[in-house]
């Protein structure tokens, strides 16, 4: 099937971190306020590092469910032959026989340990060379979640990119209140408009201030033809920032946030009415007190990829309150 233009709903609900979505040729596209590019296909310089940066990332998510099943010889085997391995304590294992009996050991003393990673970015040195940053979270019950970052120098053989080498750090825990105060300036109310299609947004803390509602409706001429509600706040399990966004149309959304040199970088995975699988990696920065900006990168339905997301600028606008106006 011929693929179209993202909806509008899933641009709005990311700018404001959105689910993405296209339509089939069957199917009438929905106004879209960002005008897609002309050219479809990504430059084929980029094509390279997105592939890479997939495939590993997808590395990342099977090494957690391998090592959330116990499985040190599957897990092991994400390494090279004679990959080393130094964990958060300086402890150095060589080769992928120590390291598949290091994991042994870690798993029979706790059976129950669990992982979450998040990859923070992926950087291609070559054809056959990268690097993967990246955060995680260890959970042993009943003890408090342990909190780490880690570095991994990738070689690409016989078509598998395994780690040469891995290093990994301990860090403290998130204080989720820092961490949701960094998000307060999204409070407000928001616009932009394109071409007569107008989008609104609106922000409110709530719950105790414990998490972020934004609100998002698309118009045009006078005619709302799409809304919103996305909620945002921490995941005490991940000790993460996340969001979930329900859009009018019956698509929703998970992202996972994460600070970055633009920002706030969300990865985000969506299911579309139809029940497709979308992705996408979201940056969302305000060069100013009264300005957003939201890029789309990644952008992925099924396994058909789509070309980056021209940027969205919002402005904040002044809404003054009945009493403030005298009535």
């Amino acid at each position: 099937m011929k693929l179209l233009r993202w909806s509008v709903c899933m641009l709005a609900c990311q700018t404001l971190i959105v689910v993405t979505a296209c339509r089939s040729s069957a199917l009438e596209p929905k106004v879209n306020p960002i005008p897609a590019r002309a050219d479809t296909q990504q430059p084929a310089a980029q094509s390279a590092p997105l592939r890479v940066e997939k495939e590993i990332r997808a590395a990342a998510m099977k090494f957690a469910e391998q090592f959330n099943r116990g499985a040190a010889s599957e897990v092991a085997s994400h390494w090279t032959v004679d990959g080393d391995y130094v964990d958060e304590y300086g402890q150095r294992y060589v080769g992928r026989e120590a390291i598949e009996k290091e994991y042994e050991n870690f798993f029979r003393q706790y059976p129950h340990a669990t992982m979450a990673i998040t990859v923070d970015s992926v950087r291609l040195l070559g054809p056959e060379t990268a690097i993967e940053d990246g955060h995680s979270t260890l959970e042993i019950w009943p003890n408090p979640p342990m909190f780490g970052r880690y570095t991994a120098v990738h070689v690409k053989q016989q078509g598998q990119w395994r780690m040469a080498s891995a290093r990994d750090m301990s860090v403290a825990a998130p204080l989720q209140e820092e961490q949701m105060t960094d998000l307060e300036w999204l409070t407000g109310h928001w616009q932009a408009e394109h071409e007569g299609v107008l989008l609104k947004v609106v922000c409110r803390p709530i719950a105790n201030k414990q998490f972020l509602q934004r609100s998002y409706q698309v118009s045009k001429a006078g005619k709302v033809i799409e809304s919103g509600t996305q909620m945002i706040g921490m995941n005490p399990l991940s000790q993460q920032i996340n969001s979930w966004i329900f859009s009018s149309d019956g698509g929703h959304a998970v992202g996972i946030w994460g600070t970055c040199q633009r920002g706030w970088r969300i990865e985000t995975t969506g299911v579309l009415p139809d029940g497709s699988i979308t992705t996408s990696i979201n940056y969302l920065s305000h060069p100013s007190d009264d300005t957003l900006v939201w890029e789309s990168t990644g952008r992925q339905v099924g396994d058909q990829p789509l070309p980056d997301e021209e940027k969205v600028v919002l402005k904040r606008q002044q809404i003054q309150s009945d009493q403030a106006k005298g009535k």
